[in-house]
């Protein structure tokens, strides 16, 4: 609750949490010091009050300073002007301490006097050494005047007066100097490690955006060729090919999928580095997506004469809400694991509800649980294999291959969505692991509970897609060989198509009502994809631009979206993936 209060209190006073270290601390100097002499001076009245059994001026005095104290303060909302607050609050409490003392001539004896110890140090804190030493002096110098001023108005009919005065004043000048010594040590030193704090704050962004910079580079030259190795691998499996040849493109694919996949692992272990990973819940069919999900393994567990088998129970709900895209991620992940380390036997695939409560069985969790029969993981790795980069054992990497990494952002992206990924038993005759996460159940369960996925096959659907065939696509791409896979899938699904190898060339050809959508790549030569599409926008064109781009960092879907893009498809591109999104987008036939 303090807590609650003092963030609401700084929010009040525009102390922004994300300041510099150096702005938050002085801030805090300030209202610390105001409010602890605001609580000082209360006590002070008390004081006077019970002395002289009536009001006096100091009783008048203390409250207008401690008013213009509280009043100064608070004009942190308006400004951070670190040095005139220190200098202003400084000359408050001289002024409060003459005001009190030289009236009624009771000198070294004020009340206010322990604040010419503390000013210093409060300089110190807020502005830095110079203005400590500043204040340091100018405190001695109003001690030896107040010292003065009374002796030369001494008490009547006291004879040790002067002296005992003259003792007080040496002992408030040695702790004006002790505390002047030491709140310039400390701020010099507070104030260089502020300077090195912001300074490595700084590198730290630096390196971060040379990172992200990186990672974007990287991941954009990469997935380029890797679209081309894929997509043309699909084309060529469509053929007619021996048994030879299929088995040897399917390597490829496989490879190719592969590296994707290590690409998509780093990629996501930045987003979660920087914590800018977005979960996106949507309405889905689990059954569906774990089904199609099995039947893409099976055919890499068939080629090391694996089973792979899926029971999802009965009381699963057909339709959820939740992250289908991080549930299959994560599911991929502990399917592809199992696979990989299983060398006889097989996986097996559970699936299950488990409500929140008995009264709202609307939501619950999905659990889902992949069982090997692989050689387990020894006793000793056990706490490990959930750290980035580490397998169970060094030779893993050498018989197995993979990062490491697999695991752990499968955990971080499953706690991500309010769920987790445990171990949930090991010995030599295999291991299994648990995902869960949170779902809401749109649609009641049906009664199958047993699926046996159908052998994958590596030919795609038919070309006379009914959805596309004579749909009139521009094809806006300046690579070579990403434009010879898009024009493969084109055909292949039945769309008649033509091409520009740059934004410029694609909005000269644009004809209204000539084409049914166009696909735009981001990075070209002479004019980019997003001017190209701002100028077709401008011009009037309301069809859909379908965005094809190799950059798949966080936000970039929204951005472009953002910017006027009907749809988002991330390179590599998959013929299913290019054909579902030109259905949806001829279907509208109007730009999102």
């Amino acid at each position: 609750m303090l807590q609650e209060f003092f963030r609401r209190y700084e929010a009040f006073l525009r102390i922004d949490p994300r300041s510099q270290t150096s702005v938050i601390v002085r801030s805090r100097s300030i209202y610390a010091f105001g409010w602890a002499f605001a609580a000082i001076q209360c006590l002070n009245l008390y004081g006077m009050t019970l002395t002289y059994r009536a009001w006096t001026l100091d009783h008048s005095i203390a409250i207008a300073i401690v008013a213009i104290v509280l009043l100064a303060i608070h004009g942190l909302r308006y400004s951070k002007a670190f040095t005139f607050y220190a200098s202003f609050l400084t000359f408050l409490t001289f002024a409060g301490i003459f005001a009190a003392s030289l009236p009624d001539d009771t000198g070294i004896n004020s009340a206010l006097l322990p604040f010419l110890v503390l000013s210093p140090m409060l300089c110190g804190f807020v502005s830095g050494p110079r203005l400590t030493a500043a204040c340091g002096a100018a405190s001695l110098v109003a001690i030896a005047f107040l010292y003065f001023w009374s002796s030369g108005h001494p008490l009547p009919d006291s004879a040790y007066y002067e002296p005992r005065n003259l003792q007080r004043a040496i002992q408030v000048s040695f702790a004006v100097i002790m505390s002047s010594a030491v709140g310039f040590a400390f701020s010099a030193s507070i104030f260089h490690a502020f300077e090195e704090l912001e300074e490595t704050a700084r590198r730290a962004r630096a390196a971060e955006a040379a990172k992200s910079r990186f990672l974007a580079t990287m991941s954009h030259e990469l997935r380029t060729p890797l679209n081309g190795v894929l997509g043309l691998t699909q084309s060529l499996l469509a053929t007619e090919l021996d048994d030879d040849q299929r088995h040897l493109l399917r390597t490829i694919k496989d490879s190719g999928g592969s590296l994707l996949m290590i690409l998509n692992d780093i990629l996501d272990l930045s987003k979660i580095d920087a914590g800018r990973l977005v979960i996106d819940e949507n309405d889905f069919s689990t059954r569906e997506l774990l089904t199609n999900l099995a039947d893409t393994w099976r055919e890499t567990a068939s080629a090391k004469d694996l089973y792979l088998t899926l029971h999802i129970d009965a009381a699963f709900p057909d339709v959820v809400t939740g992250d289908s895209l991080r549930i299959r991620q994560v599911a991929t992940n502990l399917i592809s694991n199992a696979i990989k380390f299983t060398e006889k036997g097989g996986v097996r695939i559970d699936v299950r509800f488990e409500p929140a409560n008995i009264d709202a069985r609307l939501s619950g969790r999905l659990l889902l649980t992949v069982a090997d029969t692989g050689p387990g993981i020894p006793e000793s790795f056990r706490g490990k294999i959930f750290q980035p980069f580490e397998q169970a054992e060094a030779a893993i990497t050498r018989s197995h291959g993979g990062t490491g990494l697999g695991l752990s952002i499968s955990r971080e992206l499953a706690r991500a969505m309010g769920g987790d990924v445990r171990l949930a038993s090991s010995s030599e005759q295999g291991s299994s692991f648990e995902f869960s996460a949170p779902v809401v159940a749109v649609a009641a369960p049906t009664l199958q509970t047993t699926v046996q996925p159908a052998a994958r096959s590596e030919q795609p659907a038919p070309s006379n897609d009914a959805a596309l065939s004579g749909v009139r696509i521009l094809l806006v791409e300046d690579n070579v060989v990403n434009r010879m896979v898009a024009e493969r899938f084109l055909a292949s699904l039945g769309a008649t198509f033509e091409c520009a190898v740059n934004g410029e060339e694609g909005v000269k050809k644009y004809k209204p009502g000539a084409v049914d959508a166009i696909l735009m790549d981001k990075h070209m030569p002479v004019m980019d994809g997003v001017e190209a599409m701002r100028r077709l926008r401008a011009a009037g064109a309301s069809i859909p631009i379908i965005a094809c781009t190799a950059d798949a960092m966080s936000g970039e879907r929204e951005k472009l979206l953002g910017e006027g893009f009907t749809d988002f498809l991330t390179k590599p591109i998959r013929r299913e993936q290019l054909a579902a999104s030109l259905s949806v987008a001829v279907r509208t036939g109007i730009a999102a």
